[in-house]
C-alpha cells in the first residue's frame, strides 16, 4: 500500500481536524482552518505558531488532505476530504503490512541459510579426502636459516 508521509506538524493539525469533525461535525472543521487562516493574515497571537499552523494547513490542502484551495484573492475552505478520514488507518495498515513483509523476508532467509547449509554437508562425496579441512598443512618456520 503506498502512502503519503505527511510531515509531523501536519499529522498533528490533521489529527485535530478530525477529531473536530468526529465530534462536532464538517461546520466545525471549516471554523477551526478559517480561524487558521485569519490568525495568520491579522498576525494575532504567536507568530512561530501561527506560521506553522498556516504551514501545516497549506500542506494538508496539497496532499489533498483538506478540500481548501488558497489564491491570492481568494480562499475557498472545505472539510476533510475521504483521504484525510482515513489517513491514519491507512497508515496503520501500511505499516502491517511492511511488518509482515520484514517477517516474511527474515523467514525466506533463515530457510535459504538452513537449506545451504544442508546442501554444503550432503556435498561431500564418500571417499573424497576431508584431510584439507581437517589440519594445517605443515610450514617450517625458520626458512632463512636453512642450508
Amino acid at each position: 500500500m503506498e502512502l503519503c508521509k505527511l510531515p509531523a506538524e501536519d499529522e498533528r493539525l490533521l489529527g485535530q481536524l478530525k477529531e473536530i469533525d468526529e465530534s462536532s461535525g464538517e461546520d466545525a472543521v471549516i471554523n477551526k482552518i478559517e480561524s487558521i487562516r485569519n490568525d495568520y493574515v491579522s498576525g494575532c497571537g504567536n507568530r512561530k505558531e501561527i506560521e506553522s499552523a498556516n504551514s501545516a494547513l497549506i500542506g494538508l490542502a496539497q496532499a489533498k488532505m483538506i478540500d481548501c484551495w488558497f489564491d491570492d484573492r481568494t480562499e475557498t475552505y472545505g472539510g476533510l476530504t475521504s483521504r484525510g478520514r482515513s489517513y491514519f488507518e491507512d497508515k496503520a495498515e501500511a505499516i502491517r503490512e511492511r511488518k509482515a513483509e520484514h517477517r516474511h523476508d527474515y523467514k525466506v532467509s533463515l530457510f535459504s541459510a538452513a537449506i545451504g547449509f544442508l546442501l554444503g554437508l550432503l556435498s561431500e562425496k564418500p571417499g573424497q579426502d576431508s584431510r584439507r579441512y581437517s589440519k594445517p598443512h605443515h610450514c617450517p618456520t625458520n626458512l632463512m636459516n636453512s642450508e
